[in-house]
């Protein structure tokens, strides 16, 4: 089911307000991955590069590529009056990382989606394109994401107020594991691994842990007024009112169709490098074939 959701930085700011006097800063580790056509920056044009190693924050034009719009992305960045504090070369060729902070959340979170707008339109003059995809290269190639540091000033003053925030966090977010074992794996008996809730969403390290897996989606209203303001027609030179689109809760449930259609779409793409075959009817053996495994497990 698909519901109105507050746009998240409308909701970080009463939260920001009234913690102000806990002083929080963050720092947020963009990672990001360079591509010319469809493969990575560096990368030959049949097979791979040589293993990872060297490539994190390395030097040479055998380790390192994209130097020159990382740089130029800096430079704007800088210019623009971003607080970002610094750059590296990460583990996989054409793999970087820019860092936002430390600053107040609102701060960060904005810097943030600047930083990735000018590092698109940075690299697209050099005929490349940067991608955020967590897992860009299967295989033992590293991943990318966006690290998150924060602390108040009780953290920066001392370690109690860590352990205490670490301990308090650690059983909400995460959940615990149960089992249950019906019989002695005979025909009809299974084993279950579970969770009591499902606060991870039913993702834990880019893998389903079983339970449902939950997709959030947002949807930006449409900037016009009910009033609009004057404008001018292009056609015809003359005065009239700008144009007025509808843009409440009633498009959600279209919305809705289209966010599950695109979700299944991904879905399916994973059950067919999980179970590949030939046939619908080979694939849903495969399907089922795995999931008698797990019953047993």
């Amino acid at each position: 089911m698909f519901r109105y959701r507050t746009p998240p930085r409308a909701l970080l700011r009463p939260i920001a307000e009234q913690f102000a006097a806990q002083e929080a800063i963050f720092g947020i580790e963009q990672e990001y991955t360079f591509f010319k056509g469809y493969r990575p920056l560096g990368f030959p044009e049949a097979g791979f590069p040589a293993p990872q190693g060297g490539y994190y924050c390395g030097v040479g034009a055998d380790e390192v590529f994209g130097r020159d719009v990382v740089e130029l992305h800096l430079d704007r960045c800088l210019a623009a009056g971003l607080a970002i504090c610094g750059i590296n070369a990460e583990v996989m060729p054409g793999q970087w990382e820019f860092q936002i902070g430390p600053v107040d959340g609102l701060t960060a979170a904005d810097h943030l989606w600047v930083a990735r707008y000018l590092l698109y339109r940075t690299a697209e003059e050099f005929g490349i394109s940067a991608t955020l995809e967590a897992k860009p290269v299967k295989g033992d190639w590293n991943g990318a994401g966006a690290h998150t540091n924060f602390s108040t000033k009780a953290m920066r003053e001392g370690y109690e107020a860590i352990i205490t925030a670490a301990e308090s966090l650690g059983s909400t977010v995460h959940d615990a594991i149960g089992y249950e074992n019906a019989g002695d794996g005979q025909d009809g008996d299974f084993t279950k691994f579970s969770r009591e809730h499902n606060n991870a969403g039913g993702i834990e390290g880019g893998i389903s842990n079983g339970e449902d897996i939950i997709v959030r989606g947002y949807l930006k209203p449409i900037s016009t007024l009910r009033r609009p303001l004057g404008s001018v027609s292009f056609s015809t030179r003359e005065l009239t009112k700008a144009a007025y689109e509808r843009s409440d809760v009633c498009v959600v449930p279209a919305a809705g169709v289209a966010a599950e259609a695109m979700v299944a779409f991904v879905i399916a793409k994973l059950a067919l490098e999980k179970f590949g075959a030939d046939s619908a009817r080979e694939l849903c053996r495969n399907y089922q074939g795995y999931l008698e495994q797990i019953r047993r497990y």
